[in-house]
């Protein structure tokens, strides 16, 4: 092999290292954009105690969590099918970010409560119960560490 070609391939030897190393690196950061996409969708908790109690004309669900990060949606059986309900949201969080969104059966956002730090906060409204009477609601949380929440339902006009 003559000696320019030598030289050409020691050259192209550290481009060649550089570009194997920057696709290592974009694979890596691929896997982990991936992954963060994947746990968007979903409420990771920790010590969750959910409880579900439903009545002829109304009910209440109620969860409590030791830590919880993410966000979910979530539904609960009524009974009670297309029909407004009156609902009453109970959140709290010793620290950190908590919301639960009632929700429509468009998806719309029929009220929302946010959680304050050491405080409970309570918020009453109306919410449609979709065609199969499932109230569907939305859990948001970011870093939220000993908490819960309440939603308690009854239909409108009783």
């Amino acid at each position: 092999m003559p000696a320019a070609d030598l030289s050409r391939m020691a050259r192209r030897r550290p481009t060649t290292v550089r570009l194997v190393l920057w696709l290592a690196l974009v694979g890596r950061l691929s896997v982990v954009v991936g992954f963060a996409l994947l746990l968007s969708g979903c409420l990771l908790t920790s010590g969750e105690r959910p409880s579900t109690d439903t009545l002829p004309d109304g009910g209440n669900v109620s969860t409590t969590f030791v830590g919880a990060t993410g966000s979910a949606e979530r539904t609960v059986a009524t009974g009670v099918n297309g029909a407004t309900m009156n609902a009453i949201v109970i959140v709290q969080a010793e620290r950190g970010e908590l919301r639960l969104e009632l929700l429509n059966p468009d998806g719309n956002v029929a009220f929302s409560v946010q959680a304050r730090p050491d405080e409970q906060v309570t918020r009453r409204g109306d919410v449609l119960t979709d065609d199969q009477g499932r109230l569907r609601y939305r859990v948001i949380a970011q870093g939220a560490r000993n908490g819960g929440y309440q939603v308690l339902y009854q239909k409108a006009g009783q």
